[in-house]
């Protein structure tokens, strides 16, 4: 699952997980990457299971958040 939201709520929900789980700032420098929407508007982000968001929940990329290769 993944949370999509504007690129710096996803970057809020990024740092939330990432000091949350005290991650080894040497060997993970952050939960997960953002992915871009194709329209540059939309962003989403791997959902954490422990760290709940109010963002819009997403289960799978839809076709239309890539462009065709």
């Amino acid at each position: 699952m993944y949370y999509i939201g504007t690129k710096a709520e996803c970057q809020a929900y990024n740092n939330e997980v990432t000091q949350g789980s005290n991650y080894d700032m040497v060997n993970c420098l952050r939960w997960a990457d953002i992915v871009e929407h194709k329209d540059g508007v939309l962003f989403a982000i791997k959902a954490h299971p422990d760290f709940p968001s109010e963002l819009t929940q997403l289960e799978q990329f839809t076709e239309d958040w890539f462009d065709a290769e």
